[in-house]
């Protein structure tokens, strides 16, 4: 894990991205990731890739800038491209020279966004509730810039929990990765549309907003701990669920939490008072070959986390790009519809504004932290387990 400490998180984002506009480090990254080259071609496209991710980045920075100077009537297409650049900057160190830029424009098919995007909202229902984003949707298409991109993301993403170990007297604290999400095949999650609303509503860093708009999605605050004890050789998982809207959502939360029957006596649930919230653990000693599951989670810029029923079909940065690209072609070929909500104030407009502001912070620290192959925190504070 990578922890990141600064007094302005923008300007140190762009500064670790930076490095890509170097050609000789993204060359050694390129090395580092894929092998010594082995041929002049080889050593031609490494230098080929470098060049082309060096102008994404720089694209990429400029059009975050204008998206930062701009307001929400407009932002939404700044950060787009801005998005589309990083994710191009993935594509060339991610993979080989099949997708640098030049060979994918070889063919026509893959010179579009990759993406549909359609919306039945009108002029009459755009400025009332969350009707722009309940209406409005994309889908994935076979050819094109975000199928390439998918398909050069890792095909597993780390999932991790605060841990503490005892020995003795003595004990260490850190961030320890714990199982995993698996990433969806691209056949599966191109058979369905992707509402914007319901995308949004498991941004997790829209939590609060998504509450005080009526968005329904059961989850909870949730924290996960990992707690080893080398002298009794045993391990707790240990999770603190703590804001479900009512019992129903809590009991289903609870069935996400899975053991195998010959472990069941070894989870257990102590509810809170309040009754919408708990204690969850799972005890176990060293050497049980055992498989158990949990709600699928994500984790805010402030480093909070949120539980899920839902499974999670995707990873958060897939999202951010689907809703990135559904407000900009919105914000560009739907002005009338855009302006129309922006200025009702509505629900939509609170939640678009919140969104814009996500996206343009996260997708660069989540770029990072594929990019270094391991978890990214860029904060305005240390790491807790430092104090």
């Amino acid at each position: 894990m990578r922890w990141i400490a600064t007094d302005n998180i923008y300007t140190a984002t762009w500064r670790e991205l930076f490095e890509y506009t170097n050609n000789e480090l993204t060359i050694k990254n390129l090395i580092k990731r894929h092998g010594e080259p082995k041929s002049a071609r080889d050593e031609a496209n490494y230098s080929k890739q470098a060049s082309q991710a060096r102008v994404c980045v720089l694209q990429a920075k400029e059009y975050m800038d204008a998206a930062q100077a701009s307001s929400v009537f407009t932002s939404p297409n700044h950060i787009y491209y801005s998005i589309y650049s990083l994710a191009s900057l993935i594509m060339l160190i991610m993979s080989d020279g099949t997708k640098s830029l030049d060979y994918l424009r070889k063919d026509s098919k893959n010179r579009k966004h990759g993406l549909s995007f359609a919306t039945a909202c009108t002029l009459n229902n755009a400025s009332t509730d969350i009707n722009l984003l309940k209406l409005s949707s994309a889908n994935i298409l076979e050819y094109g810039h975000f199928p390439n991109w998918y398909k050069s993301l890792p095909r597993r993403q780390p999932v991790y929990a605060d841990f503490e170990n005892k020995k003795g007297p003595f004990s260490t604290r850190g961030i320890k990765a714990c199982g995993g999400n698996s990433l969806a095949p691209i056949a599966s999650i191109s058979e369905k549309r992707w509402s914007l609303l319901d995308l949004l509503a498991l941004f997790p860093d829209l939590d609060s907003d998504l509450r005080k708009c009526g968005v329904k999605k059961i989850r909870s605050l949730s924290d996960m701990m990992i707690l080893e004890n080398e002298d009794q050789k045993s391990i707790t998982y240990r999770w603190l669920i703590n804001g479900c809207e009512d019992m129903r959502d809590l009991d289903t939360l609870l069935e996400k939490f899975r053991v195998e029957p010959r472990f069941a006596n070894m989870m257990s649930f102590t509810p809170f008072p309040s009754g919408l919230g708990g204690e969850v653990r799972m005890f176990f000693m060293y050497g049980d070959q055992v498989r158990f599951e949990w709600p699928d989670v994500r984790e805010t810029m402030e480093h909070f986390s949120i539980s899920y029923a839902d499974v999670v079909e995707i990873f958060e940065i897939v999202e951010l790009y689907l809703v990135a690209y559904q407000l900009s072609m919105l914000s560009r070929y739907f002005p009338d519809l855009w302006v129309r909500c922006i200025e009702s104030q509505c629900l939509s407009a609170k939640l678009i504004a919140r969104a814009t502001e996500v996206i343009g912070r996260k997708f660069p620290i989540l770029c990072l932290s594929i990019l270094n192959d391991e978890k990214t925190v860029i904060s305005t504070y240390r790491q807790p387990w430092m104090e």
